[in-house]
């Protein structure tokens, strides 16, 4: 394994549709900007997924298997800057949160 920083590309984020309606949540305003390509994402869709491109200014450095394919939860550091993105609401509760910006000018997703 060794690191690899990602600076363009896409994001592809599978949700676990249950859980987002298991607390009561919806997924609203969503902006793709990247399609699903790879034949793996289309068989294995059992929940849905979303594609983002990665903006100008992305550097996430994360752990790559010698053989090319990213190591589950190997992210190191750095920022994953996004064009697009959805809003997570609670319609019981009347708030919001977006999490990307739908301006598609990117933003810092730093992992905490």
């Amino acid at each position: 394994m060794s690191p690899h920083v990602v600076t363009d590309g896409r994001i592809v984020l599978s949700l676990v549709e249950s859980a987002i309606d298991g607390v009561g949540l919806e997924l609203t305003n969503i902006e793709q900007t990247a399609e699903l390509l790879s034949p793996i994402e289309l068989e294995t869709m059992s929940e849905p997924m979303l594609a983002f491109s990665l903006a100008e200014g992305s550097n996430l450095r994360a752990l790559k298997f010698d053989d090319g394919g990213f190591v589950p939860y190997g992210i190191i550091d750095g920022a994953a800057r996004v064009m697009g993105g959805f809003t997570l609401t609670s319609p019981s509760m009347t708030n919001s949160t977006p999490c990307a910006p739908a301006s598609g000018s990117g933003a810092d997703r730093r992992r905490s």
